[in-house]
């Protein structure tokens, strides 16, 4: 299982086909034509996952913008990787 101490340091790399914004949704597609409807929060995750930016600079970025607590912030970063990695959407890079 992914924790966030052996997380926090990788890089997230955003492998999906295709992305765009409808208002406040981002719409993800995939490569196995996989879709996938994300947050605002969740879109902003996306658009970070640079190759550059590590999943603890992302969770710093966001706690700077969003009023959250650090660790429920941590989790849900833990929680949409997770599902996008399953749908084959992002990946992680040292």
């Amino acid at each position: 299982m992914i924790t966030w101490e052996w997380l926090k340091h990788k890089k997230l790399v955003d492998i999906s086909l295709k992305k765009r914004w409808e208002k406040d949704i981002m719409v993800l597609y995939g490569k196995e034509l996989d879709i996938c409807y994300l947050n605002k929060i969740g879109g902003e995750i996306i658009s970070l996952s640079n190759c550059k930016n590590t999943a603890s600079d992302i969770a710093d970025m966001l706690l700077q913008t969003y009023d959250v607590d650090e660790n429920e912030l941590r989790e849900d970063i833990l929680c949409l990787i997770r599902e996008l990695q399953w749908k084959r959407l992002v990946r992680l890079e040292e």
